[in-house]
């Protein structure tokens, strides 16, 4: 015989485990409907921002190669137009990190040179007034000359310029960078290095404790700043 009462809880807990399901459902719905508005927005918001970049960079390039500009000015207006590229990367990045949130960021391999490229990211670490170190110091293994690798040249060369940016700001002014390739366990390491100030214990404990801590891409600490996080996602992207 069916028992009734116990039917009725059955039918009761049911009806309850689908409305918290529905209710999920539209949490869910609701939290894709923001990060799609979000990354409209970051698309609107690069759009509007290129055109006033691209005339500060016409605008500080031209500077730059004026005889006429005063040699006290030139220092500024190389500045001007660094600071006018590095809104424009991040913006970028963070177009990148909505993607990956979203799942959407994927990247395309492509046979590339490593040597090259690595002499490509220190040449233009060079070229930046604000962030160029007096030494950089670049090893590849021979493995790896001639051999070209499968990478998203333009993210890889992205992090890696970010990772160089990065190091030599904490360096002091003597310091050194080192930037290298090489074959780890049947993979290809690429590693930035560099000899600046080390980071207390506690800091290092505290980047420790947040390494679980929500974040834009769910898995990574909110304090290490965009340029660091998109380096990771990069380097999550190529496996």
């Amino acid at each position: 015989p069916i028992n009734r009462s116990s039917l009725l809880l059955r039918l009761r807990s049911l009806r309850r485990m689908n409305t918290a399901q529905e209710e999920r459902d539209r949490r869910n719905a609701e939290l894709r409907a923001v990060r799609r508005e979000q990354a409209e927005l970051t698309e609107l918001l690069l759009a509007d921002l290129d055109a006033p970049l691209n005339t500060i960079h016409a605008r500080a390039t031209l500077l730059q190669r004026s005889m006429a500009l005063p040699e006290a000015l030139r220092a500024p207006v190389a500045e001007l137009s660094e600071a006018g590229r590095s809104i424009e990367e991040i913006a970028r990045m963070l177009m990148d990190l909505l993607r990956n949130s979203e799942g959407a960021f994927v990247a395309y391999g492509a046979d590339v040179d490593v040597p090259a490229l690595l002499s490509d990211v220190c040449a233009a670490l060079g070229e930046r007034t604000s962030t160029r170190p007096r030494r950089v110091r670049l090893s590849v293994d021979d493995a790896l000359r001639g051999a070209p690798l499968q990478l998203d040249l333009a993210l890889v060369r992205r992090a890696l310029l970010r990772l160089m940016e990065a190091g030599a700001r904490a360096m002091e002014a003597d310091g050194q960078l080192h930037l290298s390739a090489a074959r780890i366990d049947g993979g290809v390491s690429l590693t930035v290095r560099d000899e600046g100030p080390s980071l207390s214990l506690d800091e290092q404990e505290r980047l420790e404790a947040e390494e679980d801590s929500p974040s834009l891409t769910g898995r990574l600490p909110r304090s290490r700043g965009l340029g660091l996080v998109f380096c990771r996602v990069v380097a999550e992207a190529h496996g």
